[in-house]
């Protein structure tokens, strides 16, 4: 999921400080109290309603258990109210679960992490072949293979729910270009979890989803969590918002691609992600189950020293001096945010049914906001954008002015046509000029709408229209009629370069006739 660079979704700032990661003792040896609780509540609900966010989820945990949960708002427009067993899509927190399957299946030795991909998937490619054996499992997991985020994100659009769903999204790298030399630079890209999705199911012979099911979702009793959206439609999944202009309108038909569901499009509810939260903050047991040992999650949640801020599927940075480890999310319809602190042996996870690309609140800094009252500090009012954004009001009066424009060209070839009098050679010329500066301005404006402008927000145009709908189809328009308006001009230019050769060839042979003997 996450829109600018995924480093503004989903990276927390801060350096790394390199703490226990199961301390045998917690920071603050006081938990939070009831009167903790009910300060956060009334602090999201009072962001939700200046955010006019329809509704949240809410799960706090300490020590081994859940202590505070809660659901704010309504599901969707029929007015279900949010609980703790709502479901949500959980957006590129799934790279988590992924990553955690990933290290199941490397204790049991059937994975290895500094083994080449191709040893998995004997056909895996991308442009380069040398890269294409270079690439190691580890490099996956943190984000150093060099894919782009661009690359993770051409699929968005995507229908398949095939079985071959994500096989078919790992071979569609094969034309892919790195832009980064493997193992050097991090570079976030849901390409990398896709693989690692594809790599889970050639070693264990499952399905992905299966496998999730079968070794986290059900020894973690996570009964509210689903792999699929067909499995949740009996349920209660809530109906997702996307923001035109400032406001939340509920979202329809938003696609689900299966082939991106290791990297972004699991379901949990918040009842649930705190047994998982649980579980990791435990090392890896919840009671008497264990998913995974206390060494194995102390490598998921360590990053390499090229890059201090990814371990695998998880974020690590610091808020208030205290270590955090953490993710955030999203989908065309929905955030999602989770953290855990090992200090204070405290997570939480918040999920929020609408999402906010390039319009409307910043939910996601709403996510950076509960961490402060979860540590038990004062949290400060999430600071809002504009209703209508600078970005969209600059639209909207580029479109406008298109549309003035080329209605003034087609006055003007109305005219040109209707009244043969006025094609004077002089004005001929004055409105090839001003055609040949409308071909640049065109040119410029087609390539900055449908091009540029989705390219260095590292998203297809497609992506864009489904994660920033008001945006999306405003460089859309503006892109369409600048083509239009190029090739109405150019036409038109066209017949006037014809029409102005037939002026200069009657006038010369009108030269001709009259002096005969400057022929010679």
């Amino acid at each position: 999921q996450s829109m600018r660079s995924n480093s503004t979704f989903c990276s927390f700032a801060g350096a790394v400080m390199f703490l226990p990661l199961f301390p045998t003792e917690a920071k603050s040896s006081t938990s939070l109290s009831e009167a903790d609780f009910r300060n956060i509540d009334a602090y999201i609900e009072r962001e939700l309603k200046e955010a006019k966010i329809p509704g949240a989820s809410l799960v706090i945990v300490e020590g081994n258990q859940i202590v505070h949960e809660r659901g704010f708002g309504i599901a969707g427009p029929e007015g279900q109210p949010v609980t703790a067993e709502t479901n949500f899509f959980l957006g590129s927190v799934s790279k988590s679960f992924t990553a955690l399957a990933i290290m199941q299946l490397v204790e049991a030795g059937r994975i290895e992490l500094n083994a080449p991909v191709q040893k998995y998937l004997p056909w895996f490619r991308v442009a380069d072949p040398e890269s294409s054996s270079q690439i190691k499992v580890r490099h996956l997991l943190n984000h150093t293979s060099g894919f782009s985020t661009y690359a993770g994100r051409t699929h968005f659009t995507d229908s398949d729910m095939s079985d071959e769903a994500i096989q078919r999204r790992v071979r569609d790298l094969r034309k892919v270009k790195l832009t980064a030399p493997v193992g050097k630079r991090f570079r976030y890209s849901n390409a990398n979890y896709s693989i690692l999705g594809a790599i889970i199911e050639s070693v264990s012979g499952q399905r992905y989803e299966d496998y999730i099911q079968e070794h986290i979702f059900d020894p973690l009793n996570m009964t509210n969590s689903y792999t699929s959206r067909e499995q949740v439609k009996q349920h209660n999944l809530a109906t997702g918002y996307r923001y035109w202009f400032g406001q939340p309108i509920f979202a329809t038909s938003i696609p689900y691609p299966r082939g991106d569901i290791a990297a972004a499009y699991l379901i949990s509810c918040a009842r649930d992600m705190g047994q998982y939260l649980l579980a990791l903050m435990n090392g890896g047991t919840l009671g008497d189950t264990r998913i995974l040992s206390e060494s194995g999650v102390s490598k998921l949640h360590t990053p390499e020293k090229k890059n201090l801020y990814y371990a695998m599927g998880w974020h690590v940075g610091q808020i208030d001096n205290t270590r955090k480890l953490g993710h955030t999310g999203i989908t065309p319809s929905s955030c999602a945010g989770i953290a855990i602190f090992p200090e204070y042996q405290r997570g939480f996870a918040l999920f929020i049914n609408a999402q906010n690309y390039l319009s409307g609140p910043d939910v996601l800094a709403l996510v950076t906001m509960i961490e402060f009252n979860v540590l038990g500090k004062m949290a400060f009012p999430v600071s809002r954008a504009p209703k209508v954004h600078t970005e969209l009001a600059m639209l909207c009066m580029l479109l406008l002015g298109q549309a003035i424009g080329f209605a003034l060209s087609c006055r003007q070839i109305y005219r040109w046509r209707k009244y043969p009098n006025t094609r004077s050679r002089k004005k001929q010329w004055v409105i090839l000029t001003r055609g040949g500066l409308s071909f640049i301005v065109d040119i410029g404006i087609a390539v900055g709408m449908l091009w540029w402008i989705p390219l260095s927000r590292d998203i297809p145009l497609s992506g864009l229209i489904l994660y920033a709908p008001d945006a999306g189809w405003l460089l859309l328009l503006n892109g369409t009629l600048a083509i239009i308006a190029f090739i109405v001009d150019l036409c038109f230019t066209a017949f006037l370069i014809q029409q102005s050769g037939h002026i200069i060839a009657g006038t010369g042979g009108a030269l001709c006739r009259v002096s005969p003997a400057r022929t010679t």
